[in-house]
């Protein structure tokens, strides 16, 4: 999800608004419900570069597994977590972008690209 919104011109409100909501539910789709494999070590022999990864955890395992929250922090966050539905966010964030797409401005290089038929590209 790292391209989300292209590089199209959202210069109204309404636009500023639909933003808003979607980096609210990608936020916690992103720190809930996808891991990643942090990289423990990495070494070269020779040529070859050999990486060593973590099991894969979410951001919100990370954090409870570090132990540096207090307790009503680390309540705030479960009850955020059991009240997220991971099925639920993408549906959001799918409509926000639907949403967002249709108040973009376009250049008008843009424009005509896409309005070109494909055999003048």
């Amino acid at each position: 999800m790292r391209r989300l919104v292209g590089y199209d011109r959202y210069d109204t409100r309404l636009a500023f608004d639909c933003l808003g909501r979607l980096y609210a539910c990608v936020r916690l789709y992103t720190n809930f419900f996808q891991p990643n494999a942090k990289l423990i070590s990495k070494t070269r022999h020779g040529a070859k570069v050999h990486k060593l990864y973590d099991t894969p955890k979410t951001p919100y395992q990370r954090l409870l597994d570090s132990g540096t929250l207090t307790v009503s922090k680390k309540a705030e966050l479960a009850n955020s977590y059991t009240c997220a539905s991971p099925i639920i966010l993408l549906a959001q964030i799918r409509d926000n972008l639907e949403q967002l797409w249709k108040l973009a401005h376009r250049s008008s290089s843009v424009t005509r690209f896409m309005t070109q038929p494909e055999h003048s590209r």
